[in-house]
């Protein structure tokens, strides 16, 4: 498992217990939440994600 999967589970975990969903909609949610912090990182500092 490479980092970005790595974080996705952790991501997805977090959301499991928050909003008590299933795993498969938690990591569905995590990927979304991922992209809008790498667009806001992009936005406001210039970032790029490869």
């Amino acid at each position: 498992m490479n980092n970005y999967q790595k974080y996705i589970v952790r991501l997805a975990k977090l959301e499991m217990k928050i909003n008590n969903i299933s795993f498969y909609k938690a990591k569905k949610k995590a990927m979304s939440v991922r992209k809008s912090i790498g667009d806001m990182l992009i936005n406001k500092y210039g970032f790029k994600i490869n």
